[in-house]
């Protein structure tokens, strides 16, 4: 009776692991969509080059400085925050 227990846990142990993986997977499949793609076409669509390579092109570089733009802003308020928090420590 023991042995079937063992069986089963270990049985619920892979299925709980093989969700974790799917999980995981779909969790940054949707993040990779949403950060990556979906601007990516929202640029595309909206880039008035002629060919379709120049659109894609315009389209990651618009992208790109956007993303450059959240970084920079990021790092000067981090930098923010430890200066402000050594002149008041």
């Amino acid at each position: 009776m023991n042995d079937s227990a063992e069986v089963k846990d270990e049985g619920t142990l892979q299925f709980l692991f093989i969700l974790e993986v799917i999980y995981s997977v779909i969790y940054w499949l949707i993040y990779l969509i949403s950060w990556v793609i979906i601007p990516i076409a929202q640029e595309y669509e909206r880039a008035a080059d002629f060919t379709k390579v120049a659109r894609l092109k315009r389209a990651i570089k618009t992208n790109l400085i956007f993303y450059l733009m959240m970084v920079v802003t990021g790092m000067i308020f981090l930098l923010y925050l430890v200066v402000k928090q050594q002149l008041t420590g």
